[in-house]
Order: C-alpha cells, then sequence, then structure tokens
C-alpha cells in the first residue's frame, strides 16, 4: 500500500498507485506477453518520472510516467529500445558516439513512415502517417483513459506493422537499422533546410544520431 503523505506529482506515487492501473490496461488491451515481453522492470527511475520496462528476445519497450499537477491524469511515453538502451537514459554512448537510444512509434515520429516505405520528403509532407490518422478518428469520444489510449494504439501499429516493427529494433537486422538511419538523415536534412530548429538542441545529438 502507499504512503497516504506522498506526493500524487512524485515518481514514488505514480508507482505505487497508477502504475498497477496503467500495467493492467496494457496487459488487456496490449497484451505483450503474447509477443514474447516480459515485465522487466516497474518503479522509480529518476526523481522526476517512474518506467515500465518490457523486453522480448528482440527489443524493449519503455513506458514512462509523469504528472505535472496533483489532480491531472499521468502523462504517459511509449518507446522502443533496442536490448542496449539503458532504462534511466535517452542518450548513451554507442561505438564512440552519443546517440538517442530509445525511440518514438506515434503520430509524429518518421518511423511510421519508413515502415510505410514513404521516401524522406513525402514523409517530411507528412503531418500524421495514415494508421495514426486511422486511430484518431475511430478513438474519438471514447472517453478512454490515457493508459487505455495509448495501449490500444500501440495494439493496432502492432497489429498493423506485425514483425517489422519489431525486427527494425532487433541487432539481428543490422541492415535494415542502417537503411532506416539514413532515412533519418535525408529526413532531417529536409527538416533543417526548411529551418526546423527542434532538428537538434544545444549540447545533444542530432536526431538521426540513433543507435
Amino acid at each position: 500500500m502507499s504512503s497516504p503523505n506522498l506526493d500524487p506529482t512524485s515518481a514514488e506515487y505514480i508507482a505505487s498507485v497508477d502504475f498497477p492501473i496503467i500495467m493492467q490496461d496494457i496487459d488487456k488491451f496490449l497484451k505483450p506477453q503474447k509477443r514474447g515481453f516480459e515485465l522487466i522492470y516497474s518503479g522509480v527511475v529518476s526523481e522526476r518520472y517512474s518506467s515500465i520496462l518490457y523486453q522480448s528476445k528482440q527489443c524493449q519497450i519503455r513506458i514512462s510516467g509523469m504528472r505535472d499537477r496533483p489532480h491531472e491524469g499521468v502523462e504517459l511515453s511509449f518507446l522502443y529500445g533496442r536490448l542496449h538502451a539503458p532504462i534511466d537514459k535517452d542518450i548513451m554512448d554507442w561505438n564512440n558516439e552519443r546517440c538517442w537510444c530509445w525511440h518514438g512509434v506515434h503520430a509524429f515520429s518518421p518511423l511510421l513512415s519508413f515502415l510505410d516505405g514513404l521516401s524522406p520528403a513525402d514523409a517530411e509532407k507528412l503531418q500524421h502517417p495514415k494508421i495514426s490518422q486511422v486511430f484518431y478518428e475511430s478513438s474519438k469520444d471514447m472517453g478512454w483513459e490515457r493508459s487505455e489510449y495509448m495501449a490500444r494504439l500501440h495494439a493496432m501499429i502492432w497489429e498493423h506493422y506485425d514483425q517489422r516493427l519489431f525486427n527494425l529494433f532487433d541487432v539481428s537486422y543490422p541492415n535494415l537499422w542502417e537503411e532506416y538511419v539514413n532515412f533519418l538523415k535525408e529526413y532531417s536534412r529536409i527538416r533543417q533546410e526548411k529551418g526546423n530548429s527542434s532538428e537538434r538542441f544545444e549540447g545533444l545529438p542530432f536526431r538521426y544520431k540513433i543507435c
């Protein structure tokens, strides 16, 4: 049982009170065990957030939660990583380079456009990948909590892309990963030419520096 004195915005509160409910939604709607994922960790990662980590033989999924205000719902992020990605870092040293090791699979991520076979130029023009738009339209006014919404979204992504998604993060498919790296380089170049400053923040690697 959690202490009633815990601050609802604290990582400890989210891990002890919110995560058990969130994991119920994940098990019910995403069913990670059917894809070979096991629950590896659930708890505090830093002062700011807590994380749930699922791992398969191919990749990892990190679900992080944080809350800014006591009466708000938990903000959740679903990120995918290769097996070498540490749970407590977004950036790591890999082959003597600093690189991003956790990767978004969501409406604003070019990753889904890559899996759809789009060129970097076409992906840059696209506001939302088709699968994200389909889910958004089908989920309007459903009143789902954030955890159910996210679990259902990723369940649809898993069903649509099937093994191609997990193969991308599998270190056993280096050529596929290299294709994605090259895709991101060109995607980033196009965005920089258009003056998008979000491709790199001071002191951080370029967005295409991934591992």
